[in-house]
């Protein structure tokens, strides 16, 4: 009844249903992933072998952005939930690039299956992670990380195991800040543009995050209040 009411009220038009696609509508830079389309998933780094049922190996996936920053996996083995997620054990997906980052938004939606040191994720160059995040570590923090430390790091008690959260991290000129589950989590500083070769989502420095992963966005600009409203509430629909 509430959604008759409310298609009434827009003249008896559907509602604009959010495409995080649009968010690139000007040629920015950056790729978005989608977990539970099928459609994206293949078992093999060439996308020709198509990703069916739960336990299947995830080796490729198609960046539905258009500006075809395909994930490819090279580390462990990530899998398929028909559940509409990704499993990460010792494994990750990464994009490799050629890009100087400046403003920023990364997003993306999951749950920690076990506690450890871990990357999620980290914009890498020539193997060091220059902007990355500990989802938790040892000391049962999240962290995420500037490029240099001195700079400023985001820090908060973590989650508890199992728990599904959103995560948006936005950079705008020097000032980075965080939402957890679309709450403000923390800022730091950080104003210098990092030149990176790739983006790990999964893995770091030898460490490796365990959780499922139902979808992920970045993208270099930082995101309008209204944008990043419609990203949180599209990442948590994926929960």
């Amino acid at each position: 009844m509430l959604s008759n009411m409310l298609r009434a009220a827009a003249g008896n038009r559907e509602p604009v249903v959010f495409n995080p696609a649009n968010l690139f509508a000007s040629g920015e830079f950056g790729g978005f992933y989608d977990f539970s389309d099928t459609s994206t998933l293949f078992t093999d780094q060439a996308r020709t072998t198509p990703v069916t049922t739960t336990g299947n190996a995830v080796r490729g996936v198609t960046d539905l952005s258009g500006n075809n920053n395909h994930l490819i996996n090279s580390l462990g083995t990530p899998t398929w939930n028909s559940a509409g997620f990704v499993q990460l054990i010792s494994s990750e997906l990464r994009v490799p690039v050629s890009k100087a980052i400046g403003n920023f938004t990364l997003a993306f939606a999951v749950i920690e299956n076990v506690r450890q040191s871990n990357f999620a994720y980290a914009f890498v160059s020539g193997g060091s992670p220059r902007f990355s995040s500990h989802l938790a570590w040892t000391d049962n923090k999240y962290y995420f990380d500037t490029y240099d430390f001195g700079s400023g790091r985001v820090s908060g008690t973590a989650l508890s195991v199992g728990t599904p959260f959103t995560t948006v991290v936005s950079r705008t000129g020097s000032s980075i800040g965080v939402t957890l589950n679309n709450s403000a989590f923390g800022t730091a500083t950080q104003g210098t543009s990092v030149s990176i070769n790739q983006i790990n989502f999964g893995y770091g420095s030898g460490y490796y995050w365990n959780g499922s992963c139902y979808a992920l966005f970045f993208i270099d600009r930082a995101l309008t209040t209204t944008e990043k409203s419609d990203l949180q509430t599209w990442l948590t629909s994926k929960l």
